[in-house]
């Protein structure tokens, strides 16, 4: 690697650190009002490191070496996962290394992380309910891949449910209809 781009990448995750942010755009918020009193905001020096990480795997990723960036995400979900705390970033890390996982054909450890990201998103308002609904949608897609028709169904509905939640401005209309046409094609029996 050329010191540029070395130099490159150092100055891109210094500033996704300094700006809170995480893959998806959004900014590690404080712990939201419905949010249990257990729940606190993950530590600064464990925020900055999962960063790192995260930005190691978008780099990897754009790479297409997916195996080193699902490595860089799996250790910053598991780093976030192992102190006190919840953020976007936490759900970002396992939603990122659920689509690596696809990207490797590990189908268990694709549902495992899509479905603990969506749990997470959840916890948070606004726009990070969409991004639930679109993990939940990818696990459905899993789950009948395995045939397992129900817990396909399930996600597939839940997703459904949490898009009904959220304004008409934040829907993805195409991914609400993809949903419901794998619904028709499940009771179909495809």
């Amino acid at each position: 690697m050329t010191k540029a781009v070395s130099r490159m990448r150092q100055v891109l995750l210094a500033a996704l650190v300094a700006l809170g942010t995480c893959a998806c755009g959004a900014k590690n918020p404080k712990p939201p009002a419905q949010a249990s009193s257990a729940e606190k905001q993950v530590e600064p020096d464990v925020m900055d490191r999962a960063n790192f990480l995260m930005g190691q795997g978008g780099m990897a990723f754009s790479e297409k070496d997916y195996q080193t960036a699902f490595d860089h995400y799996l250790e910053a979900a598991a780093l976030l996962d192992s102190h006190e705390g919840l953020s976007v970033e936490q759900a970002e890390a396992h939603f990122q290394t659920a689509e690596m996982a696809v990207e490797l054909k590990d189908s268990d450890m694709a549902l495992e992380h899509y479905e603990r990201a969506a749990e997470i998103y959840l916890r948070f308002p606004g726009k990070t309910r969409v991004r639930a609904a679109i993990a939940l949608a990818n696990a459905g897609v899993i789950h009948k891949e395995k045939h397992n028709e129900d817990k396909a169904r399930s996600s597939w509905e839940r997703a459904l449910e949490i898009y009904d939640e959220v304004p008409a401005k934040q829907r993805n209309q195409g991914n609400i209809q993809m949903i419901q046409q794998n619904l028709r094609d499940l009771e179909a029996g495809y």
